[in-house]
This record gives structure tokens, C-alpha cells and sequence, in this order.
């Protein structure tokens, strides 16, 4: 797959970049400066250090004209040491300021053309045959300024046609080499220069087109993030489609079943008391049906409301288990805590005004409840407390409705 990928970016190469100069094009123009930015600080350590490489070249070339040309050195060192060494160091400590960055390649121009134009007047008049130590000297220069510089293509062809021509005037006019002379020197540059272009020129599409890779796989990837992140999203929704009832927004039959069979378990393990609460709200049928559905379920999520914001410890949980039937775990209570909760439920729900005109009780919205507590067992099962509670509440529902029963105990309320 990434090998198709890579193919296609190849194939659309053309389509992004000017063929001369290799500057983005079309939908790709305003890449420009960003891969400019890309390209300098990939490569600014290694620029950096070059300024201090291009001394160490130059006085390595002094010493070497020391030993070999005596009466060369002079000249060579006045050139070097006193022109181009101090120019390549003043670059170095311009390379930590930001503007250089942005006009590095003019600087690059300036260095090929500075170093080989050093090169060349240093030759003295006539250079007889010592004039190919300085054509070794110009195709060093050139090797530098279309590779290890890091010039962009247009830029290090500018330099390197200009040095060249810069070394024909030269050499034809202020020393007077014979035509032959100047063609047979001349020919070893044209080819570096050619061999450079080609050189330069595939370095340079080579990083544009590893750059157009990495920001379409930026791309794509902020893509699959925003994809991420909406699956994750959706996700979270699902889970809490899940394990929390749509109409009220508290905890779901599912949930309820899954906290009750590790709760209990929990507190077997650790001997602590487990209660359970079941409330149902009495004659909700008969309000449903005459105030609708609407009615009914604005009638149950109030009531919601108020069992959840009773359940006010953190290991608590009201649920909705069904209907008009509603459940709370409490994890480590005792019916004294049971009955608190309830009683304040109650005492909320006088407070609830909705018109109830099928109640027989005098308040518009009551409850039925039922509470049971157990010390559960390793051995034992979930269901058993289930079971009691559901009788409790059975029992308060059948014994005038709107109270409060304890399973296992004749206490009423």
C-alpha cells in the first residue's frame, strides 16, 4: 500500500513543481515558504557547521601551497585569511539569527561565487602548469556548492555558470592563456557544472517530494485524529446509550444488573451489609393514559431527578429498573441508612407539584418502596436480596400504596 503511495507521489511530482525550477506550482504554490522553512531547519545544524568546514578547507589549501608553492603562499594566504575566512566566520555567527534562515540561498550564491573567485585570483600570471591545481581547486568548489551546502538547484547553477564565467574572462584576459589552454581547463569545469546541475537537481526534488509525502501523510493523519476522535465520541455515546436510560439519564436496567452482582460479591468478600431499595410510582398507568405519553414521561424524569440526587454517595447508584420502576444500590448501608434516603425522597416529592387527579392520595406524586438488606455470602446470589425487596415492595403497594416496607420486618412508614 505505502509502495502505491509513494508511486502515485512520483507521478504527480510533475503536476506540483515547475520543471526549471522546481518550485511548487497549482494547488501546491502557498507550500512554498513552508518548505522552504522545512528544508533550512532539517538541515541548519549541517549548514552551520559548513561556514566553519570552508576555513578548514581554505587554510588546509594554505598549508598545502606552503610546502609545495612557496612563493604562491603569500598571495594564497592574503586572499584566505584575510577575505574569505573572516566572511565564513561573520556567516557562522549570523547562522543563530532567524533571518538568516530565510535568506540563506542568497548567501549560498555568494559563498560559491566568493570561494571560487578566490580560487581563481589567486592564481598568479601566467599560472604555466600550475593551472591545474587550480582547476582541482574550482571543481572542489563546485562539489561543495551543488552537494554539501544544501543550495537549492536554482540557486547553486547561478553560482556555478557565473563562477565559470567569471574564470573564462579572467583567464583569457588578465592571464593571457592560450585558446587551447583555456579549452582544455575550461572543458573539466563545464562538466562538473553539468554533472552538478543533475546532482543538484535530483537532491532537491528528492527532499521537495519528501516533503509533498510527509505533509499528505500529516494530512491524512489529522484526518484519521478527526475521525479518531469522533469514533471515540461515538464511542462514549454508545457506552452511555449503554449504562444510562435515555428518558431520565440515570443508570439503565444493564448497569443495574452489573452493580448488583459485584457489589454484592464485594461486600461478601469484605462482610460488609448490602441494601437495596426498589420504589415504583403509584398509579402512573392511569396518569399516563389520561395525560399521555408527554405527561408521563416529564412525570418520571422529575421524579428520577429526585432518587438521584437523594443517592448522594459516591458508591450509591439509582437506577431506572423498569417502566415506572425505580432502584437504588447502597453499597455498605443498613436499613436505618435505607430509610433516611427514603424518607427524604418522600419528603421531596411533596414538594413536586403535578397534577394527578387519578391519585387517591392526597399528594399529587407518591411512591411505593420497598427495602431489603442482606450480609451476602460467597456462596450466595444477587437474586436473593433482589428477591426480598421486590416482595417488600409488593407488600407496600397492596398495603395502601405511598409508604415505605422493610422485607423481614413489620416496620411500616
Amino acid at each position: 500500500m505505502l509502495k502505491k503511495y509513494l508511486s502515485n507521489v512520483n507521478n504527480k511530482q510533475s503536476a506540483t513543481c515547475n520543471r526549471l525550477n522546481l518550485k511548487f506550482i497549482n494547488d501546491y504554490s502557498e507550500l512554498e515558504s513552508t518548505f522552504h522553512d522545512s528544508y533550512h531547519n532539517k538541515f541548519y545544524l549541517h549548514i552551520r557547521m559548513c561556514h566553519l568546514y570552508s576555513i578548514f578547507f581554505f587554510n588546509i589549501y594554505s598549508l598545502f601551497f606552503f610546502f609545495l608553492f612557496p612563493d604562491l603562499h603569500e598571495r594564497y594566504n592574503i586572499i584566505s585569511l584575510g577575505i574569505i575566512s573572516p566572511i565564513f566566520l561573520t556567516g557562522f555567527f549570523l547562522s543563530f539569527f532567524n533571518f538568516y534562515k530565510k535568506t540563506y540561498q542568497y548567501f549560498a550564491v555568494f559563498y560559491i561565487l566568493l570561494t571560487g573567485t578566490g580560487i581563481i585570483f589567486a592564481m598568479p600570471t601566467p599560472p604555466d602548469n600550475d593551472i591545474w591545481l587550480y582547476i582541482i581547486g574550482l571543481i572542489t568548489c563546485y562539489i561543495f556548492g551543488y552537494t554539501y551546502i544544501h543550495a537549492y538547484f536554482l540557486s547553486a547553477s547561478i553560482a556555478g555558470w557565473m563562477l565559470l564565467v567569471i574564470y573564462v574572462l579572467t583567464v583569457s584576459f588578465l592571464n593571457r592563456l592560450s585558446p587551447s589552454l583555456i579549452i582544455s581547463s575550461t572543458l573539466p569545469l563545464v562538466m562538473t557544472n553539468v554533472l552538478g546541475m543533475l546532482v543538484s537537481y535530483n537532491l532537491e526534488r528528492a527532499a521537495r517530494q519528501d516533503f509533498i509525502l510527509q505533509w499528505r501523510l500529516t494530512r491524512e493523519e489529522e484526518k484519521l485524529a478527526d475521525v479518531n476522535i469522533k469514533l471515540s465520541k461515538a464511542n462514549e455515546h454508545l457506552l452511555h446509550l449503554s449504562f444510562y436510560d435515555e428518558l431520565t439519564q440515570i443508570a439503565n436496567r444493564r448497569q443495574f444488573d452489573e452493580r448488583l452482582h459485584s457489589d454484592y460479591y464485594r461486600c461478601a468478600r469484605y462482610k460488609l451489609p448490602l441494601t437495596l431499595v426498589m420504589l415504583d410510582i403509584d398509579h402512573f398507568k392511569l396518569f399516563n393514559d389520561r395525560y399521555g405519553h408527554q405527561e408521563g414521561d416529564k412525570y418520571l424524569k422529575e421524579v428520577a431527578q429526585i432518587i438521584d440526587k437523594n443517592s448522594k454517595r459516591s458508591t450509591d447508584l439509582a437506577t431506572r429498573y423498569g417502566g415506572e420502576e425505580f432502584a437504588i444500590i447502597l453499597y455498605n448501608s443498613d436499613t436505618d441508612h435505607a430509610m433516611h434516603i427514603c424518607q427524604r425522597i418522600q419528603r421531596d416529592l411533596k414538594k413536586l407539584f403535578i397534577p394527578d387527579k387519578t391519585s387517591s392520595s392526597k399528594n399529587n406524586v407518591t411512591l411505593s418502596m420497598g427495602i431489603a438488606c442482606d450480609y451476602p455470602s460467597s456462596d450466595g446470589s444477587s437474586d436473593t436480596i433482589l428477591k426480598a425487596a421486590d416482595e417488600a415492595l409488593y407488600k407496600a403497594k397492596n398495603t395502601g400504596r405511598d409508604r415505605i416496607v422493610i422485607a423481614g420486618n413489620k416496620r411500616e412508614k
